[in-house]
């Protein structure tokens, strides 16, 4: 999709273990108050949450992004001083295309320690791919040491929970010792105090209670366990994890796809045995899917051409207009890459749409070259006639085509930015293939052309040398010149039989029209308060379903996680929230 700046900001503040009524009292209004300041604000909503407040402002399209966004960072930081002190740091984030995933790989099994294991290595290096500007993982188990002190133990030796958490962080420590000299050398001393078992824990000293030391063991039990639930993931309701991957605005899709998977399959070969791995929702395979169809359409439209005017105008005039396509091609490619316009999707349909356009200007200017070498002229001088005599008419009609989606190029908004590469591509092809029908073609000619047989025909107003197919539409235009009122009649007929066929036959209007999807995803919102396994039941019984569909190739749901990968949705933890990433079969296994 194209890099566009969309002119929304949002302030994500965590505020853990808060009702939404305080949420919007301590965090959410302090923002809005302050952040009413801004200019050219054009909208600002706030969402508040348990844990959270997400405050979204929407700007004039018009307004540059990233000094509204400094405006936005300024303000936040005026407020602080107003937001409780046991809230987290405000993030202040731009809403990107580039915020959604661009793939998703999923692993399956292993247990689900493992599978976080093997998911956190995996994560690490993807992170480090060029492009790549995140991969979150989900699911999965990961291991924590938790201390459950017992208050009253606590109160029998007279220990706070402040000694508690002091003494451990004390003892966790490695502490530098300097640099000690022997002989002639010196080496760096360090004292490692970092606790590597979980019962090293057990024996940090508190306090001393009359000659015995109190350690935490007498105040409270260690355990080696897992942390609490965030979120769940589960591929074809098997235990999984999954990472989404997002890349950074403005990367190349493909080759950041590719990166991913040669990483993957890398380390794939190092997993235990049984350990499987799926990508989905892979946005490179859309983008492959258009660039095939473009190059399929390029040569597609270069044999019609060829065959068309091969039939109409023999072989070698054929391949002079044939020659256009790929010339022209070229030069919108040079100047795309001038203007810094990524191949995206909205530039490879006005490709396309071009394709069948950028031939009308050869047509014309190599036909005429070719009616003035046939009166007899020398391929040179037919060349510079011919061209100087079309070549007005060429270009007016060039300019007609052009004048159509000019005005497209001031299309405001979202929508506008999106959609301006069609208009600003298409004038870019039909420029080029003006430039090559006048000055590229007229040289190509007049070294190379040479007439073919023509068929001698006898007209009413004497013998003129004429083409078979010529011929009759001569004596077809003739006719319509002698009988022109019938022709008009009928040319009225025309147009209102189409417009009442067009009232009979119209099925509406879209504006892009439908197609078979390969994929699908399912976005659940739980009620605000609903715990991840709340959500997470939710999610099961959807699984029930999708098991019994014939179509699905494979599914992955996760809870916990914004559905739809709305950049919108922010940061935040969303234990209210699930998403299911579905592949359908290829279509031609499809049920």
């Amino acid at each position: 999709a194209p890099d566009i700046a969309i002119p929304v900001v949002v302030i994500t503040t965590p505020y853990v273990g808060v009702s939404p009524a305080d949420v919007e009292a301590l965090v959410s209004i302090p923002l809005e108050r302050e952040l009413s300041g801004l200019r050219d604000v054009k909208r600002m909503t706030s969402t508040s949450a348990e844990g959270v407040s997400v405050v979204s402002i929407e700007f004039e399209p018009d307004v540059e992004m990233s000094e509204a966004l400094q405006g936005v960072r300024d303000k936040v930081s005026r407020a602080k001083p107003n937001l409780p002190d046991d809230a987290e740091e405000p993030e202040v984030r731009e809403v990107s295309f580039s915020d959604v995933p661009i793939m998703i790989v999923t692993l399956s099994g292993a247990d689900e320690e493992t599978l976080q294991d093997l998911g956190e290595e995996l994560q690490d290096d993807i992170e480090r791919v060029t492009g790549v500007l995140d991969a979150n993982l989900s699911g999965g188990l990961t291991r924590e040491i938790r201390v459950q002190v017992d208050p009253f133990r606590l109160a029998h030796y007279g220990v706070s929970l402040g000694d508690v958490i002091v003494g451990i962080q004390g003892e966790n420590v490695n502490i530098p010792g300097g640099e000690v000299r022997v002989g002639d050398g010196s080496f760096l001393v360090r004292v490692p105090g970092e606790f590597v078992e979980p019962h090293e824990v057990e024996g940090v000293p508190l306090r001393r209670v009359g000659e015995r030391p109190v350690v935490v063991s007498d105040v409270a039990r260690v355990i080696d366990g897992f942390q609490e639930r965030a979120t769940y993931s589960r591929m074809n309701s098997e235990p999984s994890v999954s990472l989404s991957v997002t890349k950074r605005t403005g990367a190349n899709i493909i080759g950041v796809a590719d990166v991913v998977r040669e990483i993957v399959i890398a380390q794939s070969e190092g997993w235990p045995e049984g350990v499987t791995y799926r990508v989905l929702a892979d946005e490179s395979n859309m983008i492959r899917d258009m660039v095939n169809d473009l190059q399929n359409n390029i040569l597609t439209a270069l044999f019609l051409v060829v065959g068309v005017i091969l039939t109409f105008l023999g072989a070698r005039t054929s391949l002079f207009v044939a020659v256009a396509i790929p010339l022209s091609m070229l030069m919108s490619f040079t100047i795309i890459q001038m203007f810094g316009y990524t191949l995206n999707m909205v530039v490879l349909f006005s490709l396309i749409l071009a394709l069948g356009m950028l031939v009308d200007n050869a047509i014309v200017v190599v036909e005429n070259i070719y009616r003035h070498m046939e009166e007899g002229k020398s391929a040179k001088q037919a060349a510079v006639d011919a061209t100087a005599e079309v070549g007005w008419a060429v270009t007016a009609s060039t300019a007609t085509t052009v004048a159509a989606f000019f005005p497209l190029v001031f299309w405001t908004g979202i929508m506008g930015e999106f959609m301006g590469y069609l208009p600003k591509t298409l004038i870019i092809v039909l420029t080029a293939s003006l430039i090559v029908a006048l000055f590229i073609l007229p040289v190509l000619t007049a070294k190379l052309m040479r007439t073919s047989r023509v068929v001698v025909v006898q007209s009413s107003d004497g013998v003129r040398s004429v083409g078979k197919w010529l011929s009759v539409y001569r004596s077809i235009l003739e006719w319509s010149i002698d009988h022109r009122y019938r022709s008009a009649f009928m040319g009225l007929v025309a147009l209102v039989g189409t417009f009442m066929a067009y009232g009979q036959l119209n099925h509406g209007t879209e504006f892009f029209s439908a197609t078979e999807p390969d994929r699908a995803t399912i976005a659940i919102r739980a009620p605000d308060g609903a715990d991840i396994e709340s959500t997470d039941a939710i999610m099961r019984r959807i699984e029930v379903i999708l098991e019994g569909e014939e179509n699905v190739e494979v599914f992955v749901s996760e809870s916990g996680v914004a559905g739809g990968g709305d950049p919108m949705a922010g940061s935040q933890a969303s234990p209210n929230q699930g998403r299911i990433t579905i592949d359908f079969l290829p279509h031609a296994n499809a049920a």
